[in-house]
């Protein structure tokens, strides 16, 4: 009944929730610059609203006249401040923690975070992703299956002033009275090696013959998720059976204890798994021709959806979803869809999905102030004088882009930050009524730049898998790209990628495979590239930029740098990106290890 309760009121909310979004949306200019002076009025007496005389700006021309774009170094006197616990310094609402950025593009930063973030993001977000999944999934399915929610019990520590500091993303403690809407025993997150908390996630989602949903902040977390699956098999199987934990799991007595004495045996559900690895169900398709029914349909055949963000770099995660464990719609009926819900960073809310089959972000018009810096103008920008202040006037509005265009998106949010530069860079791809519905399409600090030619992560990864794909015939895993002057081996101006690979029956490419990398097969990847960027087959075609070269890795490589990130780096399993251009010594060295030849 408190499922029930709790659908119930949320539903409520939902439904007046995305009414508010779609009557904000029809003026949505005027809704973003009513919040913008709000914030300028509201924070005119803290000591930056005084120093950027917020209190005589009185239209939003007159904002982006007058005040400078910024990143995070300008803020840093600011902040020493509020981490010795200085009030009114940023913003007015009492400061609930500093968030830490992941760090894949750069340093991790503090970012400071209030409560009034945590609301929007409940009212403006949340309950407009559930009026929505009740629309157009609940329609057909419960909506009182639990969810196995990818979850993490984050380290946190204090400022000199006693402020928290960790990661901005959901954990455990924030709300302990809906955790019982999800799989996972009440006790287990208790567990901080994130290895054996994953374990527990998938051994607690396969004792739930009825889940209904999978849920990670991104495309990476239900990959790493499947991945366990595969490892673990045996293992969780074997826990399923006899309601015991391998000993191997880091637990405390009493922790092992407490899990085991709600962990019945299920020998029953046991056999079930056993068989569907055994022995594959088939399926016959509208084409009448026999096919093997998803993988994760025949461990959860009430499973209906993937929630999880598979945009810009985690595109390749959904794809392999999609190739190994949950199908692919278009060839399979049993395929079970992913849905990118929120498009969220540290520094808080800016869009929300509305659409389930969909993979685009209306921008919130309440959420924060948008500004939008034309790609051309963004790029120009990196070149200049820091002194030179010419871009920060031709920032666009949210009602200004064009339908198609690129821009770096530049925000001012609820706690603080004015005209941030915090490096994304979006499509608009459409409008409901004045607010945009945009992609996220890469970071700009995971670009490649060797001479000005400005291969961004996404077009890097479009002739990189299409070349995978149409001339190598293998499976790309996953991949990474180290600048040329970052190699000790080789200061001339190239790319070197690092891939890990699969031949198309799914089995790991090993040493004698890499004899197929050959220069025929890099030039192939070069000329796609040349093709997609025309900057870089320009450059190419003039002897600027040397042939890339690809480097294989062993499998499992990036799955041990992904260790080190969490493990070295501190970097949250929730929030872990893997970087699209490496620049750390550590992950280089990783990287170098593994290659095979």
């Amino acid at each position: 009944w408190i499922q029930s309760l709790t659908n119930l009121v949320t539903q409520r909310m939902g439904e007046s929730s995305h009414r508010r979004l779609q009557e904000n949306c029809q003026h949505a200019a005027q809704v973003n610059e009513r919040l913008l002076l709000e914030l300028l009025q509201q924070n005119k007496d803290t000591t930056y609203g005084k120093d950027h005389d917020f209190a005589s700006i009185e239209n939003r021309n007159d904002f982006r006249r007058r005040h400078p774009l910024t990143h995070h170094e300008d803020y840093q006197r600011y902040l020493e401040r509020m981490e010795k616990g200085d009030t009114h310094v940023l913003f007015a609402d009492d400061l609930r923690m500093f968030g830490v950025t992941s760090g894949t593009s750069g340093q991790k930063s503090l970012i400071p975070c209030t409560s009034r973030q945590r609301s929007v993001f409940f009212l403006d977000c949340i309950c407009i992703l559930f009026d929505t999944m009740t629309k157009q999934v609940w329609n057909t399915h419960s909506n009182l299956q639990k969810s196995c929610k990818l979850m993490y019990t984050p380290v946190y520590t204090t400022t000199t002033g006693g402020t928290r500091v960790g990661p901005n993303a959901s954990a455990p403690g924030d709300n302990p009275t809906l955790l019982h809407l999800y799989t996972t025993d009440r006790d287990a997150w208790q567990v901080t090696n994130d290895a054996h908390l994953l374990f527990l996630h998938v051994l607690y989602a396969l004792l739930d013959r009825n889940l209904g949903i999978l849920e990670a902040n991104f495309a990476s977390g239900i990959f790493n998720f499947m991945e366990c699956l595969d490892q673990h098999w045996e293992d969780l199987v074997s826990s399923v059976e006899t309601g015991t934990l391998p000993k191997w799991l880091d637990l405390t007595d009493e922790l092992r204890q407490s899990l085991e004495s709600r962990l019945l045996p299920r020998p029953e559900r046991a056999q079930q798994l056993r068989q569907i690895r055994e022995e594959p169900q088939s399926t016959n398709s509208s084409t009448e021709t026999t096919q093997t029914m998803p993988f994760a349909r025949q461990v959860w055949p009430h499973l209906h959806t993937i929630m999880a963000n598979e945009t810009g770099a985690f595109q390749i995660y959904g794809e392999k979803l999609r190739q190994e464990w949950i199908g692919q719609a278009d060839k399979n009926p049993h395929a079970i869809p992913i849905y990118s819900p929120v498009y969220a960073a540290t520094e808080g809310m800016m869009g929300v999905n509305n659409d389930y089959h969909g993979q685009s972000f209306i921008l919130q018009p309440t959420a924060m102030f948008f500004e939008f810096l034309p790609i051309e103008s963004s790029f120009n920008d990196d070149q200049k004088d820091k002194n030179d202040k010419t871009t920060q006037e031709e920032t666009l509005f949210m009602e200004q882009l064009e339908i198609g265009k690129y821009y770096e998106l530049v925000i001012t949010n609820l706690a603080g930050l004015c005209r941030y530069r915090f490096g994304d860079v979006i499509q608009c791809v459409g409008y409901e009524g004045e607010a945009p519905r945009v992609k996220v399409a890469y970071r700009k600090g995971q670009f490649l730049n060797a001479v000005q030619e400005q291969t961004s992560e996404e077009a890097f990864y479009t002739a990189l898998s299409q070349t995978a794909k149409l001339d190598w015939k293998v499976q790309l895993q996953d991949y990474t790209t180290v600048e040329h002057f970052l190699r000790r081996t080789d200061r001339r101006p190239r790319y070197t990628v690092y891939v890990e690979l699969q031949t198309q029956d799914h089995e790991p490419m090993d040493k004698g495979a890499t004899k197929t990398l050959s220069a025929h097969h890099m030039e192939q990847l070069d000329q796609r590239l040349g093709h997609v960027n025309q900057a870089y087959g320009k450059f190419r075609s003039k002897g600027r930029l040397e042939r890339l070269d690809v480097c294989v890795v062993r499998p499992g490589t990036f799955r041990q740098m992904r260790r080190a990130m969490i493990q070295d780096f501190q970097v949250n399993p929730s929030q872990w990106k893997q970087p699209r251009g490496t620049r750390h010594p550590q992950l280089m060295a990783i990287l170098e290890q593994n290659t095979i030849g």
